[in-house]
């Protein structure tokens, strides 16, 4: 996956936002998936992933289907960003270790 921006984390938020709440963990953690496949294709193609675009997690979010921009951040909305940051955690220590 191409480096993070806040740009990534907002959509990402908006993905994750886009299922059930029981969910969500699976969702964030496909999400940063599919960004990490997209790099790979893209940087042994040059191409963009046909499905998930080019490396970045905003792309994959966009591609996965996201909700509006929420007018603010309530509990559901910060849980929901916690799993996502969990699974960008969880990639980030398992591709260091």
């Amino acid at each position: 996956m191409l480096p993070l921006q806040f740009a990534d984390l907002e959509m990402g938020l908006r993905a994750v936002l886009a299922v059930d709440d029981q969910v969500q963990e699976a969702q964030a953690r496909c999400l940063v998936s599919e960004a990490h496949e997209s790099h790979v294709h893209r940087a042994a193609t040059g191409r963009p992933h046909p499905a998930y675009g080019n490396g970045t997690l905003y792309a994959a979010a966009l591609a996965s289907g996201a909700v509006a921009r929420p007018a603010a951040l309530g509990p559901a909305e910060l849980r929901a960003l916690q799993r996502l940051i969990a699974a960008l955690l969880s990639a980030a220590e398992h591709q260091t270790a």
